[in-house]
C-alpha cells in the first residue's frame, strides 16, 4: 500500500478519517481509499457524512461487497455519524456518463493509496446520461423533504446553520449544479455557480425565467451566508418549485411532450419516459437483502423500476405542501399510490399530519435500496 496522500485542504490529524482509511486497509486492503462529498469540498460541518469510495477489482468488490456494508456499520457507530463505504471498479469507472464519477474525478480526495481518479472517464458533462441527472434532480428534492414537517410554510424562518437551512442551501447548489448540467456545464462551488449561471447564454430569443430565478434565489443564499442572515420558507418553496420546473423541461426534452404544467400528467410522463433499464429492480432487491430487509421478488419483475416510483413519491410528497402550511390531499394520495406499487402500505387512521410523516419515512427507509451496487445496469 502506497503512502497516505491526504490533501493539504484536509487535516491529516483528523483522527475520524485515519480511522476510516486504517481500518479499510486493514480490512480489504483496496488499491485506493478516497473521500467525496461535502467533506471532500470543504462544505462538511461537524455533523456532516462521511462518504468514502474504494477502487477495487470486479471480482474484489463483489466478493467483500458484504464486509463493505458491514464496515460501514462499524464506522459508524464508532464515528457516531453516517459512514457509507462504496466500490468503484475499474469496469465503472470506464462510463464515460456517469455524474457521480464526473463529481469523484473533480472533488474527490485520495487518503490512500494510489491516484486513481485520472483513470474515471468521465470527463464531459455533456455526456452525463439523463438518468443520472434526473436521479440527481429527485436527491435534491428528497434533501428538501427530509428535512421539513407538517405546518412549514412560506413564513417560516430559519439560521443558515439550523439543519433546514444547511439542508436548503444544499438543495438550492444542487438546483444550481442541475441548470448548469442541462446546459452542458458542471461546478459545484456556490460562487462559482453563480457566476457561471450569470454569464452563460441559453440561445434562446426568450430569457430562461429558470436562470433569472435560480441566479437570483442563490445570490440570495450567499449573501445570507456571508452576513449570517435568516433565510425565510419562501426559498424553501421557490426552490421546489424550480427544480419542479427543471423536471418538466428535462421530462420535455426525452419524451417529445409539451410541458407539462399538472403534477399529476408530468409524474406520468416522467414513469414512462424511456430511460435507464428494468435490470436495475434486480440490484434493488439484492441492495435489500444484503441489509437484512429482503423485499418481494416482484420488484424484480415490475415493468416499471422501482426507483421511479420513489422518486414520484417523493416529488407529490414534497408538492403536497402548500405555502400556507396545509398540506394537499390529492397529493397525499398520489404519494400513496406511487408507493402502493412497490410495497404494502397500512391504512391510516390518524391526522393527515401523521399520515405525511408516515409516507415519508416510507420513501427515506426505502430510497436506501435505490443505491446501486455496482452501478452497471
Amino acid at each position: 500500500m502506497a503512502e497516505t496522500t491526504i490533501s493539504s485542504d484536509i487535516s491529516a490529524n483528523d483522527r475520524a478519517l485515519k480511522l476510516i482509511y486504517t481500518t479499510l486497509n486493514q480490512e480489504i486492503s483496496p488499491e485506493s481509499v478516497i473521500l467525496s462529498g461535502s467533506r471532500a469540498t470543504g462544505r462538511a460541518d461537524a455533523t456532516s457524512d462521511y462518504d468514502i469510495v474504494v477502487w477495487l477489482s470486479t471480482w474484489k468488490a463483489i466478493l467483500y461487497y458484504i464486509k463493505l456494508k458491514r464496515l460501514e456499520s462499524k464506522l459508524a457507530d464508532l464515528l457516531q455519524t453516517s459512514v457509507t463505504v462504496n466500490p468503484l471498479t475499474p469496469l465503472v469507472s470506464k462510463q464515460d456518463n456517469n455524474l457521480f464519477l464526473l463529481k469523484l474525478r473533480l472533488e474527490g480526495v485520495i487518503l490512500s493509496g494510489s491516484n486513481v481518479l485520472t483513470k474515471i472517464q468521465t470527463t464531459d458533462p455533456k455526456k452525463v446520461s439523463s438518468r443520472r441527472i434526473f436521479s440527481y434532480l429527485f436527491t435534491a428534492l428528497r434533501v428538501l423533504l427530509e428535512n421539513v414537517k407538517p405546518g412549514f410554510n412560506s413564513n417560516a424562518s430559519f439560521n443558515i446553520n439550523s439543519k433546514t437551512g444547511k439542508a436548503l442551501i444544499k438543495a438550492y447548489s444542487m438546483c444550481g449544479e442541475l441548470w448548469l448540467l442541462s446546459h452542458g456545464m458542471y461546478e459545484s462551488q456556490l460562487n462559482r455557480i453563480i457566476t457561471l449561471i450569470s454569464k452563460t447564454t441559453p440561445g434562446r430569443t426568450m430569457p430562461d425565467p429558470n436562470q433569472e430565478a435560480i441566479h437570483h434565489e442563490l445570490r440570495g443564499i450567499s449573501k445570507s451566508i456571508k452576513s449570517d442572515i435568516p433565510i425565510t420558507g419562501t426559498t424553501w418553496f421557490s426552490c421546489r418549485d424550480q427544480l419542479i420546473s427543471l423536471l418538466s423541461q428535462m421530462t420535455k426534452n426525452i419524451s417529445a411532450r409539451p410541458d407539462e404544467t399538472d403534477i399529476l400528467d408530468l409524474s406520468e410522463t416522467y414513469l414512462n419516459s424511456p430511460i435507464g433499464s428494468r435490470l436495475k429492480n434486480l440490484e434493488y432487491f439484492m441492495q435489500s437483502a444484503i441489509k437484512g430487509k429482503f423485499k418481494s421478488l416482484n420488484w424484480v419483475l415490475r415493468k416499471r423500476r422501482v426507483d421511479q416510483q420513489i422518486h414520484v413519491a417523493v416529488l407529490m410528497l414534497v408538492s403536497s405542501i402548500k405555502p400556507d402550511g396545509s398540506i394537499s390531499r390529492k397529493h397525499l394520495e398520489a404519494t400513496k399510490l406511487a408507493l402502493s406499487r412497490i410495497m404494502t402500505l397500512r391504512t391510516y387512521h390518524s391526522s393527515r399530519e401523521d399520515e405525511w410523516l408516515a409516507l415519508r419515512d416510507a420513501i427515506l427507509v426505502n430510497w436506501s435500496f435505490t443505491e446501486t451496487i455496482m452501478g452497471v445496469f
